[in-house]
């Protein structure tokens, strides 16, 4: 970040923000004043005039906040606590007084000569509609979200249990086999949690095609910390895939990614032990029409019997069909998902009758050394050894999150690799930490309870411009507006979406903020 985030830019985004913002509040009002108060909806509207208030405090704004607190939160409230009847009067006065705080946000967009186009894809739907379904979408995010917090909990609450664990002696055989029943447990419930995510984001995903460039390791990585598919199975030693660039939507990814492997445990052959495999290679100048990804990347995955029989995938013929009817409707399904992301997965097995799956996509040239001996990248350590920790003083991660339980599995994580970290709950504890620590980086979540990230990140790249800021929140890139998305790309270090794979945070802070 080389300039200072400007009041300006931060008052344009809250325009182009509260715009939707009011749409989402305009469309819940809706809904309750058909279906009658309940809970979800009042959280809802909470939730939005909450996010246009902190955001005009952050751009001093303050007659819009006072007249969030004194008008529109006092009226829901009064609904929710007294319950009111939601008369005809009641109604003229929320759609009054809603309309109201869109004209005042309207007032600054015209003096700013903010005032956007319409977007003519919605040229023909009345405006009452496209609140409704504006509304509808938000409220399956918002459920989307809390789902993935608490699945983001799961996960740290296993780490936690495996540190427990070590330091348990072996002679309690009777506690950690009580402990081993519980992590299963844990485990299982993630399985069937990511089970509802991966549904949600696939009906998700039809809609809407997001292709972005990913670096392939971290992609597959992240897929098998989230789903643990195949479980446990597949670690680093075995996830030889070069550290390429592709361009893909991960949603679809993931789904693909996940089908074909549950399609190798259908056909697995029973009675032996299995180890999952996975082998990238490149094909160079494949595609020289592509100045970018100009290269093939062909991934074999498959289950090999853990014996002295071993399988060269590349040998394996392929093809777009497979002789397993009973699940060929599977596999047909998956190729087509692959083909939206201009994605190719075809099918092979051995003279054995061992399953293989090829899935073929454009990259861009390797990024990183390789190793001499196999041609695949070298895996990084996880964690900073204890010798360097003893000669190299520690680096100070400040993390700023709202969340208790988020903000303790975070910084066990981040302590683990080898940083001092300091954890706040709001911005004036924030500041107050940066007085008692030299803080060389700073994890924020994107909506604090009562606070906004970007305010934060403004105040400290004011008093400390060199020290990377990067984001942290439960929504995906695409539930965040535009505006907000061009500021944290312009001025943050970066973004990470939870659940945060330990991969993923290691890959962030050694960018931004490496040990040696």
């Amino acid at each position: 970040m080389n300039d200072n985030l400007s009041d300006n830019e931060i008052l344009r985004a809250f325009v182009t923000n509260s715009k939707q913002k009011i749409q989402e509040l305009n469309g819940v009002a809706t809904i309750l004043m058909k279906e009658g108060p309940k809970p979800e909806f009042f959280d809802a509207i909470y939730r939005a005039s909450s996010a246009i208030k902190n955001f005009a405090a952050t751009c001093n704004q303050n007659q819009i906040v006072y007249y969030i607190v004194s008008v529109i939160d006092v009226q829901f409230n009064q609904l929710r606590l007294e319950r009111k009847e939601i008369t005809e009067t009641v109604k003229h006065e929320i759609k009054e007084n809603i309309q109201n705080l869109k004209d005042m946000i309207l007032k600054l967009s015209n003096d700013n000569s903010t005032k956007e186009a319409e977007d003519e894809s919605y040229k023909d739907i009345g405006e009452n509609q496209l609140e409704m379904f504006v509304a509808i979408g938000q409220l399956s995010v918002w459920s989307f979200h809390d789902m993935m917090n608490a699945f983001a909990k799961i996960h740290g609450y296993t780490e936690l249990l495996d540190d427990i664990v070590q330091h348990i002696p072996k002679t309690f055989s009777q506690v950690h086999s009580e402990l081993h029943v519980v992590k299963e447990k844990l485990i299982s419930n993630t399985e069937y949690m990511t089970g509802i995510i991966n549904r949600i984001r696939s009906l998700r995903g039809k809609t809407k095609l997001i292709m972005k460039e990913h670096n392939i390791r971290s992609i597959v990585q992240k897929i098998q910390d989230l789903t643990q598919q195949p479980r446990k199975t597949l670690q680093w030693s075995t996830l030889q895939i070069p550290s390429v660039n592709v361009q893909v939507d991960y949603i679809i990814f993931e789904q693909m990614w996940v089908h074909l492997w549950r399609l190798l445990t259908e056909w697995q052959i029973p009675g032996k032990l299995l180890q999952s495999l996975c082998l990238g290679k490149i094909e160079k100048n494949k595609h020289p029409g592509n100045p970018k990804f100009k290269n093939q990347l062909n991934l074999y995955i498959w289950l090999e019997s853990n014996d002295n029989s071993k399988i060269n995938p590349e040998e394996i013929n392929y093809n777009n069909k497979t002789e397993h009817s009973d699940i060929a409707n599977i596999f047909l399904y998956t190729a087509k998902t692959a083909e939206r992301i201009q994605c190719e997965v075809l099918y092979g097995k051995t003279s054995e009758g061992v399953p293989l799956f090829k899935i073929s996509l454009t990259c861009d040239d390797i990024l990183h050394a390789v190793s001499e001996a196999t041609g695949n990248t070298v895996p990084q350590p996880l964690h900073a050894t204890d010798e360097n920790k003893n000669l190299v003083p520690l680096k100070y991660v400040l993390i700023v999150d709202d969340e208790k339980d988020l903000r303790s599995i975070l910084s066990l994580k981040i302590s683990k690799l080898g940083y001092g970290v300091c954890a706040a709950s709001t911005i004036q504890e924030a500041r107050e930490l940066t007085k008692q620590k030299d803080i060389k980086l700073i994890l924020s979540d994107l909506y604090l309870n009562n606070e906004s990230g970007i305010e934060l990140m403004k105040e400290f790249k004011q008093s400390f411009p060199s020290t990377p800021f990067i984001f942290i929140t439960g929504a995906d890139a695409d539930d965040i507006p535009n505006s907000i998305m061009e500021i944290m790309t312009k001025y943050s270090s970066g973004f990470l979406a939870k659940p945060i794979s330990n991969q993923t945070l290691k890959d962030m802070l050694d960018k931004n903020l490496p040990l040696i």
